[in-house]
């Protein structure tokens, strides 16, 4: 029986970091000077690659080239982006 990853995220979400995503030494390539993140992410996949970090994000925005970052990522690391 495949496991059923339960979260309030859907693919397509549109999502920046997270208080404590901006605190992890690991996100730090997402973190601009003075805290501000980079970008924002798009939820691409949810728990098929690893259930240790389930979220999959394609990230705009971060690297100086303009292609988009790949990462994963726990809930708690990332919060919805507020339409302006």
């Amino acid at each position: 029986m495949k496991y059923q990853y339960k979260t309030k995220w859907k693919v397509g979400d549109l999502v920046t970091l997270s208080s404590a995503g901006l605190k992890i030494g690991q996100n730090s390539a997402l973190v601009a000077p003075f805290g501000k993140v980079k970008g924002f992410g798009v939820v691409t996949e949810i728990g098929q690659d690893t259930l240790r970090w389930p979220i999959s994000v394609m990230w705009m925005g971060a690297r100086e080239d303009g292609r988009p970052h790949y990462t994963n990522f726990k809930e708690y690391e990332l919060k919805k982006m507020k339409h302006q």
